[in-house]
């Protein structure tokens, strides 16, 4: 199975989590990959700084989700809710800067699944 960011084989049995972490140490390494996520086809100087950056913000809130439930889920539902605001930035910025349908829908599905995960803890915790 190929994987569409990567180009190359994703192993099976790695997990999803896995496939995440290589995707965003690709981006990190590669940034032009990310670079119509976020509505910009440049992806050199400060524009690859700053994919940079958020493939860096999104593998360590994606590991602090994956490690925080075995500490407290209660916590780890009101972070959910918080990081949720993220993709709304993400989503409004790519939105001022001309974004098309296919640049919004990643951030639109971020805020829909982190909010339900919000709202599932809540339940569980």
């Amino acid at each position: 199975m190929r994987s569409a960011l990567e180009g190359e084989p994703d192993v099976e049995d790695r997990g999803a989590s896995g496939r995440v972490r290589r995707s965003g140490n690709r981006i990190i390494m590669t940034p032009e990959l990310a670079a119509p996520l976020f509505a910009t086809s440049n992806s050199s100087g400060a524009s690859a700084t700053y994919i940079r950056a958020i493939a860096i913000r999104d593998i360590v809130i994606g590991l602090c989700l994956v490690v925080g439930p075995y500490f407290s889920i209660a916590g780890t539902t009101m972070s959910i809710a918080a990081i949720s605001v993220i993709p709304c930035g993400d989503l409004v910025l790519v939105w001022l800067a001309g974004g098309g349908l296919l640049s919004l829908l990643p951030h639109v599905g971020s805020v829909v699944s982190l909010l339900a995960l919000a709202a599932w803890g809540s339940r569980v915790a």
